[in-house]
């Protein structure tokens, strides 16, 4: 919303400042055109970060960058979400129907959706996807270009039908945000169990929306995984209590940053929902994470 609301104030003389983000979208394209709309999505990429940001680019392709943005949809109980489904998936290219959605089930307005797509442009980009092509997919199955080689194309006239695009993207570039965490060397496999779970929540915390497993770390770690479950129950704890931990040392941190909600410190952190973090975090600190940041804030 501050997107738009910066944006658009910027470019459309004559505003009243209290306008929801609808009215901003369908000035801007009276102004602009519609392909303006898009556009202005798609500048998401130019944004400063952010932890929320960072959260959703250490997705590992384009297709786990995705799956982050629809599942901050659901943390921010946004009224419209996306549902995607992927057509084709090679080495080389990844090609997605993705739909957009009213939680009420009603009509969105056509300039929400074009808001969306140019978002949904502009965060694979910015997670370093490479030739990202979108089309507005038509009953017949004709596709009408939103986004072709970079390019933003002219739309002359609102398609009849606006809802659900065609995303295509090549390989991802080069985004030292996307690698797979640095696996342990074969030297490590006979490392001391206090080392070992040290390299533990040093993965962890690499990426904590990634829905790290067992198994996944074992392998990592150079170890069976019945080692290294031995070497959790030797520290009298359990995977289930590092992770959760480590999630929650994470979370003392961003609750520094009071820009940051509540909600997106959960999200941020790996947490199924704010509820799940809030519990979570007072079952290992006997307080709310709310009242934590209150002590935070007293004495700054």
């Amino acid at each position: 919303m501050a997107l738009v609301r910066d944006t658009v104030s910027a470019r459309v003389p004559g505003l009243r400042g209290d306008e929801d983000k609808t009215s901003l979208l369908r000035a801007l394209a009276g102004t602009h055109g519609y392909w303006a709309v898009v556009a202005l999505g798609r500048s998401i990429r130019e944004l400063p970060t952010n932890p929320v940001f960072e959260a959703i680019m250490a997705g590992r392709d384009g297709l786990a960058v995705l799956e982050r943005w629809t599942r901050l949809e659901r943390f921010g109980h946004s009224r419209n979400r996306t549902r995607g489904r992927v057509l084709e998936a090679t080495d080389a290219r990844v090609r997605m129907l993705v739909l957009h959605e009213a939680g009420d089930g009603g009509p969105i307005d056509p300039h929400n959706d074009l808001f969306v797509w140019g978002l949904l442009v502009g965060v694979l980009e910015r997670a370093g996807c490479s030739a990202v092509d979108a089309a507005l997919v038509q009953e017949d199955g004709t596709g009408v270009p939103l986004l072709r080689g970079g390019s933003t194309a002219s739309l002359e006239a609102l398609p009849p039908h606006t809802a659900t695009l065609e995303l295509v993207w090549g390989q991802r570039i080069a985004n030292p945000r996307l690698e797979s965490p640095r696996t342990a060397s074969e030297g490590d496999a006979a490392l001391p169990p206090a080392t070992t779970m040290e390299r533990l929540r040093r993965f962890l915390q690499t990426d904590l929306v990634h829905p790290w497993r067992l198994t996944e770390c074992a392998r990592m770690l150079h170890c069976s995984t019945r080692q290294l479950q031995r070497t959790l129950s030797d520290a009298s704890t359990s995977f289930r209590e590092v992770l959760q931990r480590a999630r929650v040392d994470a979370a003392l941190h961003l609750l520094e940053e009071h820009r940051l909600s509540l909600t997106d410190i959960a999200f941020c952190t790996g947490f199924s929902d704010l509820a799940h973090f809030s519990r979570t975090f007072r079952k290992i600190h006997e307080v709310p994470p709310s009242a934590f940041r209150d002590v935070l804030q007293q004495r700054s």
